[in-house]
């Protein structure tokens, strides 16, 4: 179990991808609290891109950030025309198409029993 510290970093963590996404124009950004289900992040943030090439640029602008620590950034450049995800350690950030996340409804597998 995490300590308060750190999950005081990842709240903040959390919050500063929210916003960096949210100044790009991501939309539906949505936060799913998983400390209690999974031991590999402490959140998961889902929003739409409009296009693939946004979706990437929201990818980079995440990766060139000084203030986000992305693990293995060469590794979330591998092209998916409709999902990206970026794994920030306390946080991981799937960047969906609509139609991709309509389909896969990430928000319905990880909602509480």
């Amino acid at each position: 179990m995490k300590n308060v510290k750190n999950t005081l970093n990842s709240k903040h963590m959390l919050s500063t991808i929210s916003n960096l996404l949210s100044e790009h124009h991501a939309i539906n950004i949505t936060t799913i609290d998983v400390k209690q289900t999974t031991s590999f992040t402490d959140f998961m943030l889902i929003c739409e891109g409009t296009s693939q090439r946004h979706i990437e640029a929201l990818v980079d602008e995440l990766i060139k950030s000084p203030l986000i620590t992305v693990r293995n950034k060469s590794q979330n450049k591998c092209k998916d025309d409709l999902w990206m995800v970026v794994d920030c350690l306390d946080v991981v950030v799937h960047i969906m198409h609509k139609d991709a996340r309509h389909h896969y409804q990430l928000e319905k597998l990880w909602e509480p029993i």
